[in-house]
């Protein structure tokens, strides 16, 4: 173990069970979190931060590999870590019914801390006015640094953030932030996990960068994040001067520079004033200068190519793939988690096809019943027209019909039932019904009550 780290892990690895089969979730980390200052694990969603983070809590027991908080092996001691350590994950929540100030002198009680450290970590995290008013009606922001105040009652050495800043508005984030920052200053290991670049990019000193569960970079913040990386579009007040203005920026020793069409790109600037000042001494104007600075997609793409690797799969796979020359795992988890910020959108749903269903031959549209036309509705069967408008007088069943030549063989019909112009069963009568056929019964079978005898 290293004296200098706060939190050292060595080929850890976690899956899931699903429904589909293994899930994994982290593999092949070898996480360095140095003492003092803020880290950031910093990936998009289902990098696998949170899990992470709840191995090396030990709330989570990983598949394989070993952690050490503090140099204390996890989670074989975890109790002489959790004395070190404070916490705050993802909707905690405190009574609706209680103050700050009551919800933290209760915990404090059942830590064992004294009272008067409450009011320490209300000032520090900025609740000092608001210890009296109940929880429910804290703000998000609120809620968040009574959160952070009551991980702080023991004064830990490791602070563990999880997405400290979700689901607050600009100025909450502006707040927490700040807060995150003042305990780092003053001594306090932070470890926090998000998935916005700048966050990372102004507050943190160190970072590591997750993707698909691995272990894309780590390191110093300006050396992997680099936030002097600025891509400058600049247009000069002549358009037809676009070239002329590229030779100039070359001739000024700015490199990676190109033009399209009437605009002048710039990559990798570390000062967007450079451009203005080197086309202002050749009497060249710019009328629009716009600064574009790299996203988190474009640092994945960036470091996929310097990731080492990890060993062991991406994802799980349900068959062995065909061989064939494959990118380091690391690389391949950056490039895939990139290619999927930069092209959301909702997903088709099972069975669904590119332009829609095909048409189906040999059927027409259907029709709603009741409707002649329309998508979904059901079309009557053609019927053939009578041979006589007028109506056929009914025919008097006798037994000369039964033994008619000219009648076909037909199949047996149900108790009840009479094919049209058909006879009836002996001892059956006939009974008119609301659609018009006629059922029948026993002429032995019960009698409506007045009815002729």
């Amino acid at each position: 173990m290293n004296p200098g780290l706060a939190i050292e892990t060595l080929g850890l690895r976690k899956t899931f069970r699903t429904a589909r089969g293994r899930l994994v979730a982290v593999e092949g980390l070898d996480l360095r979190v140095p003492t003092g200052g803020v880290h950031c694990l910093l990936g998009p969603a289902g990098a696998g931060k949170t899990t992470t983070v709840r191995m090396l809590l030990g709330l989570a027991r990983p598949d394989a590999g070993a952690i050490r908080v503090f140099g204390v092996p996890v989670p074989d001691r975890l109790a002489e870590v959790a004395e070190r350590t404070g916490v705050v994950l993802e909707g905690r929540r405190f009574f609706p019914g209680f103050s700050g100030r009551r919800s933290l002198t209760l915990l404090a009680a059942a830590a064992g801390v004294p009272r008067a450290r409450v009011d320490e970590v209300l000032e520090l995290a900025g609740l000092t006015d608001r210890a009296a008013d109940l929880f429910g009606t804290y703000s998000a922001e609120a809620v968040q640094r009574l959160a952070v105040a009551a991980a702080l009652l023991r004064d830990p050495e490791l602070l563990v953030l999880d997405e400290p800043t979700s689901a607050l508005d600009p100025a909450g984030v502006r707040d927490v932030r700040s807060l995150v920052r003042n305990l780092a200053d003053q001594g306090c290991t932070v470890l926090l996990t998000s998935h916005v670049l700048a966050e990372a990019q102004q507050l943190a000193d160190t970072v590591s960068v997750l993707a698909e569960g691995r272990l894309v970079a780590q390191g110093p913040v300006a050396d992997l994040l680099g936030d002097g990386r600025v891509t400058v579009r600049a247009r000069v007040a002549e358009p037809a001067l676009a070239g002329r203005a590229a030779e100039v920026l070359r001739g000024a020793g700015v490199e990676h520079v190109r033009t399209e069409g009437e605009v002048v790109v710039v990559d990798g600037i570390a000062d967007p004033a450079d451009v203005t000042r080197a086309l202002a001494r050749q009497k060249l104007w710019v009328s629009e200068l716009v600064p574009q600075r790299e996203d988190l997609a474009g640092v994945l793409l960036r470091l996929a190519g310097a990731a080492a690797p990890s060993g062991g799969v991406v994802r799980p796979v349900a068959t062995k793939q065909a061989e064939a020359p494959t990118p380091k795992p690391a690389a391949a988890a950056a490039k895939a988690a990139a290619a999927r910020l930069e092209t959301p959108g909702p997903k088709a749903g099972p069975g669904s096809k590119p332009g829609g269903p095909e048409p189906r031959t040999g059927q027409g549209p259907k029709t709603e019943p009741g409707s002649k036309t329309g998508p979904g509705s059901k079309t009557a069967p053609e019927q053939k027209p009578a041979a006589s408008a007028q109506p056929k007088p009914a025919v008097k069943a006798s037994a000369a019909d039964k033994s008619s030549p000219e009648d076909a063989p037909k199949p047996a019909d149900p108790p009840g039932r009479v094919r049209p112009g058909g006879t009836l069963p002996p001892g059956v009568k006939p009974t008119p019904s609301q659609n018009g056929q006629s059922k029948h019964k026993p002429a032995n079978g019960p009698e409506k009550k007045g009815g002729a005898a």
